[in-house]
């Protein structure tokens, strides 16, 4: 996935797990000025073969510093605090930008949860003042898509993805949510499993007091 990334890497921190439970092994990096969760997932065959592995980032929301996000984690973790089955990376950043004094941060707490969405919460932020619905990144994309919203409250929130003809394609979430900003993470796969097809795509955001509506194109 794109990713806003500053040079000199100085990773401080790895881990082993299974986050999306999927079977195969996974190692998390994150590091002092690495910007992302890095998930190295192993897909079979020789450990020492680079082509062996999958790569996905998931990004570490600072301060834009220099015309980049500069996000120095310390050090990540795992467990399941909320008791929820699913599995939380959470990464320690001290601060995310050049000065710590002005831009002290805290925790990122990443969450996989069961239908195939990883949720991103930035706690340190503090809750939204608005509901909003943010353009997919990247987009066109293939074969994975970032979806960000806002929610000032707590609510009933459903995110659903629909194509052409109106047919529900995936639904990404339907549940209460607490007050944050979150990032769903599409695959490109629909409600069972199956990869889509190229086209375009539309994704819908409803909550007990705000709907809104984008549309987003698949391209392989």
């Amino acid at each position: 996935q794109d990713v806003d990334y500053n040079e000199g890497g100085e990773i401080r921190g790895c881990l082993p797990g299974d986050v999306d439970r999927d079977n195969k092994p996974d190692i998390y990096f994150a590091g002092n000025n690495f910007g992302a969760i890095m998930d190295k997932e192993y897909d079979g065959g020789a450990v020492t073969d680079g082509d062996n592995y999958s790569y996905y980032l998931t990004p570490i929301w600072g301060d834009v510093v220099d015309g980049g996000k500069f996000a120095r984690a310390s050090n990540i973790a795992m467990g399941d605090m909320d008791g929820d089955g699913n599995l939380e990376v959470v990464a320690i950043v001290p601060w995310t930008g050049a000065d710590p004094v002005d831009n002290l941060r805290g925790l990122f707490v990443y969450e996989y949860g069961a239908t195939g969405v990883l949720w991103v919460v930035d706690t340190p932020s503090g809750s939204p003042l608005t509901y909003s619905l943010r353009q997919n990144y990247p987009n066109p994309f293939n074969p994975v898509t970032n979806i960000a919203f806002d929610i000032p409250e707590a609510t009933h929130v459903s995110l659903k993805i629909y194509d052409l003809l109106g047919r529900n394609v995936r639904t990404l979430l339907n549940e209460q949510k607490s007050p944050a900003s979150y990032i769903a993470v599409w695959d490109g796969r629909d409600n069972r499993g199956i990869k889509v097809a190229s086209a375009v795509y539309f994704y819908r955001l409803e909550t007990e007091h705000f709907t809104t509506t984008k549309k987003m194109l698949l391209l392989k």
